[in-house]
C-alpha cells in the first residue's frame, strides 16, 4: 500500500474500530427511506433506513437493511408485504421519528402513514410496495430483499444523508445529467510489424486510435470514422 497522503487517515481492517468504520461509510451520500409494514397482530411497525438499493430489474427486486437489535425484527421476518418510501426534504421529521429508539415517538409517527393493508409514507419522493423475496442473515443486520409489486414516484427535493447528517440536494443542471457508462473502442492497424499510433494535439502520449461510442452507432462505423479522420 502506498504512503498516506497529507490529511488522509487510514484504519487497518485487522484492528477495525466500529465508530471509525461507520464514519467512513458515511462518506457515501445516500437518500433516506422509511420501511413500514403491518404485523400479524395488526400493529404498524416502521424504521428509517439509508441502506437501500436496487437489486434486479427482472424480476424487480430492491433491498433494505434492518439492524438485528431493532424491535421490528420479529415483525418484518413474518409479513406478507411491506413498503419502502423514499423521503423528500420536508419529511425530515418522519426520518428522525422512525430512527428513534423511543417506542412512543415511533408510535406517534405511525399516524402519518397511509394504507389499509401495507402502510407507507404519503407524498414521498417514491414508494415501493413489496412482497418478501428473501431475508439474508448478514452480521448485525438482516437484509430484506423484496419483490416490487407496485410503485409510485413524485417530483420533489430528495432528503439526503452524508457523514451522519442531513444535507440538501438542489436540482443543479449537473445533477440532472443522465448517468451512463462510458464506452470507448479502439482499433489496432498493423503492417510489416509496425502498429499505427496517434497522439492528441499538445500531448506527448502515443496510443492506438480510440473513439467514444455513442448510443445508436455501431462500433465498426465509429472506428471507420476515426480512421478516416486521421487520413487512413
Amino acid at each position: 500500500m502506498s504512503k498516506a497522503k497529507e490529511g488522509e487517515v487510514r484504519h487497518s481492517t485487522t484492528a477495525l474500530q466500529s465508530a471509525n468504520f461507520r464514519r467512513t461509510l458515511g462518506t457515501f451520500a445516500t437518500g433516506v427511506t422509511v420501511v413500514a409494514t403491518r404485523s400479524k397482530d395488526d400493529e404498524v411497525r416502521a424504521f428509517t433506513a439509508n441502506s437501500f438499493t436496487s437489486v434486479s430489474l427482472d424480476p424487480p427486486l430492491v433491498l433494505a437493511c434492518l439492524a438485528r437489535r431493532s424491535a421490528s425484527v420479529g415483525a418484518f421476518a413474518n409479513v406478507d408485504g411491506y413498503s419502502i418510501s423514499v423521503l423528500e426534504a420536508s419529511q425530515l421529521p418522519l426520518s428522525d421519528a422512525f430512527a428513534s429508539r423511543n417506542p412512543e415517538t415511533k408510535l406517534a409517527a405511525t399516524t402519518h402513514l397511509c394504507g389499509d393493508t401495507v402502510p407507507y409514507v404519503p407524498d414521498s419522493l417514491a414508494t415501493f410496495l413489496c412482497t418478501p423475496e428473501q431475508v439474508v442473515d448478514a452480521g448485525d443486520h438482516l437484509i430484506l430483499i423484496g419483490k416490487v409489486e407496485r410503485f409510485v414516484v413524485n417530483k420533489s427535493r430528495p432528503l439526503a444523508c452524508l457523514r451522519g447528517a442531513y444535507v440538501g440536494v438542489e436540482a443543479a443542471p449537473l445533477e440532472k445529467a443522465p448517468v451512463r457508462a462510458s464506452v470507448t473502442v479502439g482499433g489496432v492497424l498493423g503492417q510489416n510489424g509496425r502498429v499505427l499510433l496517434v497522439r492528441s494535439p499538445g500531448s506527448s502520449m502515443w496510443s492506438t486510435p480510440t473513439v467514444a461510442l455513442h448510443s445508436g452507432i455501431r462500433f465498426e462505423h465509429a472506428l471507420q470514422q476515426r480512421f478516416s479522420g486521421i487520413g487512413v
